[in-house]
């Protein structure tokens, strides 16, 4: 869902971090309390520096960064994160590709962590 405008009958809308904090905060103002909100990494693996790609292709630091950041801000901003478990994707030509935390050293661990609290 892009926007501010709930259509009819929206069981929740899905946020993601591409335009920045300033719009998702924006955007997660006027949503809260008319849909349950949830939030996740920007994922278009067919477009060269997409937020999801920065994350797969970034390092270790930077994915526990990224991660920390936005369940971090669940409280302030009133959505609920969907953690980057399996997700996001890489399409590399005709070989398409899933990020998995479980092969990413200690990720998995915190993942599971943060989802507890």
């Amino acid at each position: 869902m892009w926007g501010r405008s709930v259509p009819q009958g929206t069981d929740f809308a899905a946020l993601d971090d591409s335009a920045g904090a300033a719009v998702l905060k924006d955007q997660a103002d006027a949503l809260r309390g008319k849909v349950p909100l949830l939030m996740h990494i920007q994922n278009d693996p067919q477009i060269p520096e997409s937020q999801g790609l920065k994350f797969i292709h970034g390092s270790p630091g930077y994915r526990q960064n990224v991660v920390e950041e936005e369940a971090g801000n669940q409280g302030k901003l009133g959505y609920s994160y969907m953690y980057p478990v399996f997700f996001p994707l890489v399409i590399d030509g005709r070989k398409r590709e899933a990020y998995d935390a479980r092969q990413d050293g200690k990720m998995f661990a915190r993942l599971q962590q943060l989802i507890k609290h």
